[in-house]
């Protein structure tokens, strides 16, 4: 879903459309129809008997908006039935920088069944638990990024050390391209 339809065959990429959507300050706007676009999907799998979870980027400016993260809340709340789906993904430099009003939004969120996805991870220093606890079940590498840790003296033992805290905290590590 990180794809928006110009038209008709033509699809522009999240590459292409968010730091336009950023600059123009219009990404909130973006991250509120790709949810709408979503939860009518699992509507959709719904009436079809399919139960999958879709991952919905989370732009960090959206993550600093409270109206808008208090009205995404509420807006799930109301419709508690699809939370279970949702899979909330936010940038890693993003949660670095998160207040504790946001961590509490998104633990609200958490609480009331959504998940959450932590994606562009580049070291392998971050606290596993702490996701955990906030509701994350998802942490993703890029494949290049993990046979780069790796190629270093002592990488393939810290990957390792990695892949058990995460197993520990019951995330599950997803590996990208």
């Amino acid at each position: 879903f990180a794809r928006i339809r110009a038209r008709s065959g033509i699809y522009l990429t999240a590459e292409n459309y968010r730091p336009l959507a950023e600059k123009e300050t219009l990404i909130e706007n973006v991250d509120h129809l790709l949810l709408l676009h979503v939860l009518d999907t699992i509507r959709g799998d719904a009436r079809r008997n399919i139960e999958i979870g879709y991952f919905l980027n989370i732009s960090s400016r959206s993550l600093r908006d409270k109206n808008y993260m208090t009205d995404l809340l509420e807006f799930v709340r109301t419709r508690r039935e699809l939370s279970s789906r949702l899979v909330f993904e936010l940038q890693h430099n993003d949660i670095k920088n998160l207040t504790s009003d946001c961590f509490k939004l998104i633990d609200g969120l958490a609480h009331i069944g959504c998940k959450f996805s932590v994606d562009n991870i580049d070291s392998s220093d971050f606290n596993a638990d702490t996701l955990a606890e906030h509701g994350f079940s998802f942490v993703k590498f890029s494949a290049s990024r993990l046979m780069e840790m790796c190629s270093s003296s002592h990488g393939e033992m810290e990957v390792a050390r990695m892949k058990s805290q995460l197993d520990k905290s019951r995330l599950t590590l997803i590996v990208e391209k």
